[in-house]
């Protein structure tokens, strides 16, 4: 048997997040300046420096980038039993993609802003994965009560990609999308890689009276992304299962209890998501004057291993009435050993001659993620002609650092290009992952004599930000920084509910994340008149901001300058991101089988739905469903109609 999918895809890329993208340019465009002008052009600011803004529909509609994407995907499989209880099963799957992107930057003029040198890229990616997986099971039922079934194989897997990338510029037309003789050369460039892994495992299943259940699995893998120290790795697993309703004592429970089977199990896994020969040092090559060098691309480290996590975890799966309620109850532990992560490196070690040599991959350390996980399904009303069902699921999880390479380590990480966001997410022991790292503030000054009795802080005036002296030592500086905020969830939520009376159908779905928090960039951005320039836009809070008239606010004065500093990265910039979410929301109705039948179908819906309904938040960013707690002015989901028909033959 087997399965094959093509599918084919042309979009137009439109550039949304960041500073430079869509939203934020929509933002920070002077509200007076119209898309176009009374002869039809694009209009644009009507001043201009650096931190000019752009149209930004022009910019959306002007650039040209479009993304041709075509895929095929396999997957093939025989089987053949032989020696009565044995079965060989051999299967082989593919995936093979090609993307050709065009992007293509015209001469415009947006207003006082131009550009006079059109530019074109021209890019082509080309992968193909395959994977082979051979094994012979092995199933017997004997004296009635014993379930055995073995199973050992055989898996290799092979993924190869590669990129050519040409960029050319002053074509002498804005209208014709293609590489020719046309324009100056800029730059080509590619790369070509590939990476292998090979496997060999076991499973092992036995069942006693469909009571106790055991399930154990060995797993030795071996990747190409490794050196000949560490290429192999073994991953072992056991669960251990007891079906407790199936005891004799239990039998008087059977009109009422359907299940109850509690659950143990361990488990190890491997993880080799890194670049590919970075046990080695790779080289680069560059242009001298005296021909072709190389210079190391990184650093090596022959050492490197697999990054394992081990997990532990305890359930139960309850169900009662028929199965009209059912839960499932999930508590864990979960250790990751052997982080794979670039480490830091001394800056002559790092950069030699301006040319970056990149730091090497080391297993850092240990984290640890501990949580809960609850699951309910259940019908609490099912009669002839109305049928209400839900799906609940809640999951907790805590993380944190339990050591690196050395304890005392800090591991910083930047949230945007801007120099004061450079050192805003932390990594260090005995904290979750990626937690902000900065100022506390402690609202405004209000009057001189708060300044005089506040630690020196250059800057300080009324209106201005008060920054907190953690270390007492009475001056504001960099030893005045802690932990302000954590972008990972105490509690995720999913909810499905589904009503059903006669032909219609009901379903909506509503996600959530709550107790976390978010950088909020745009707050920079829009709040500081210091940011762009006089006639960039601001957010309308800023008509709150901070005068003697005006004290009770938490805006600070305006002000054209940032003597205060009040872009380093704070608790200004840190909010609440909690939220829940209408996913979607769905009307069906299914049409009448007499009726369907007569053009030879056995089933026809026709729908309604909605998605993205509506968000319930008080985060003041567009959209609080972020990447790692961190708004970068992000494209907000959109909420989209459709109608549609379903229809069986």
């Amino acid at each position: 048997g087997g399965s094959l999918a093509y599918t084919r895809t042309n979009e137009k890329i439109t550039l949304n997040d960041g500073s430079d993208g869509v939203i934020m340019q929509a933002m920070t465009m002077q509200p007076h300046v119209p898309v176009r002008d009374f002869d039809g052009n694009w209009a644009g600011p009507t001043t201009v420096d650096g931190s000019s803004t752009w149209n930004p529909v022009a910019l959306a509609l002007q650039k040209n980038n479009r993304l041709l994407r075509q895929r095929i995907m396999g997957n093939f499989y025989v089987n053949a039993d032989f020696l009565k209880y044995f079965t060989f099963r051999a299967e082989y799957g593919f995936d093979a993609s090609q993307n050709q992107n065009k992007s293509y930057i015209p001469r415009y003029q947006f207003g006082l802003v131009s550009n006079d040198i059109n530019q074109m890229m021209h890019r082509e990616d080309h992968s193909f994965f395959w994977v082979q997986k051979d094994y012979i099971t092995y199933h017997q039922r004997f004296k009635e009560k014993h379930d055995l079934t073995v199973m050992a194989g055989f898996e290799a897997s092979k993924s190869t990609w590669n990129n050519t990338t040409l960029i050319k510029k002053n074509f002498s037309s804005d209208q014709i999308f293609v590489m020719t003789n046309d324009g100056e050369f800029v730059s080509n460039s590619g790369y070509d890689d590939s990476a292998t892994t090979a496997s060999l495992f076991a499973r092992a299943n036995y069942a006693f009276d469909n009571r106790y259940l055991i399930t154990a699995t060995v797993r030795r893998d071996g990747s190409s992304k490794f050196g000949p120290n560490n290429k192999w790795g073994t991953f072992p697993s056991v669960a251990l299962a007891w079906r407790v309703t199936q005891e004799k004592f239990m039998e008087g429970t059977t009109t009422w209890l359907d299940n109850l089977k509690l659950r143990l199990g361990y488990g190890k896994v491997g993880n080799s998501n890194i670049d590919t020969y970075r046990y080695a040092a790779a080289m680069t090559a560059i242009q001298t004057p005296f021909g072709t060098a190389y210079y190391p691309a990184n650093l090596s480290n022959p050492d490197l291993k697999w990054e394992a996590s081990e997990q532990f975890n305890a359930g139960i799966d309850f169900a009662v009435f028929n199965n009209r309620l059912e839960f499932t109850f999930d508590v864990y532990k979960k250790q990751t050993d052997g982080l794979l992560l670039e480490v830091f490196t001394p800056g002559y070690l790092s950069a030699s001659n301006g040319y970056t040599i990149r730091p090497p991959y080391a297993n850092v350390g240990k984290t640890q993620n501990t949580g809960i996980d609850f699951a309910l399904n259940a019908r609490p009303i099912v009669t002839k002609d109305f049928t209400w069902r839900m799906n609940l699921t809640l999951s907790h999880n805590k993380n944190k650092v339990v050591s690196l390479n050395e304890n005392s380590q800090e591991m910083r990480g930047k949230i945007d290009w801007y120099s004061e966001f450079q050192s805003a997410t932390l990594i260090t022991v005995g904290k979750p992952m990626g937690v902000f790292y900065g100022y506390v503030t402690d609202g405004l000054f209000q009057t001189s004599d708060e300044i005089r009795n506040h630690a020196t802080q250059t800057g300080a005036a009324p209106g201005r930000l008060i920054y907190r002296d953690l270390n007492g030592d009475g001056v504001i500086d960099d030893n005045d920084r802690c932990i302000i905020g954590d972008p990972n969830p105490d509690l995720s939520l999913g909810l499905n509910l589904a009503f059903k009376y006669k032909a219609f159908t009901l379903d909506m779905f509503f996600a959530g994340d709550f107790g976390f928090d978010i950088q909020n960039h745009m707050k920079r951005q829009l709040l500081s008149m210091n940011y762009g320039n006089l006639a960039t836009n601001r957010g309308v809070d800023i008509l709150n901001a901070w005068t003697p008239t005006n004290t009770d606010t938490d805006i600070p004065a305006l002000s054209l300058t940032d003597d205060n500093n009040e872009a380093r990265f704070s608790t200004y910039y840190v909010e609440n991101g909690s939220y829940m979410k209408m996913k979607y929301l769905k009307l069906s109705y299914s049409l009448p089988k007499n009726l369907i039948k007569k053009i030879g179908a056995t089933n026809l819906d026709v729908y309604g739905q909605v998605e993205n309904v509506f968000t319930i938040t008080k985060y003041k960013g567009l959209d609080p469903e972020v990447f790692s707690g961190v708004d970068g002015n992000i494209y907000p989901r959109a909420t989209t109609w459709s109608l549609g028909v379903v229809a069986n033959f």
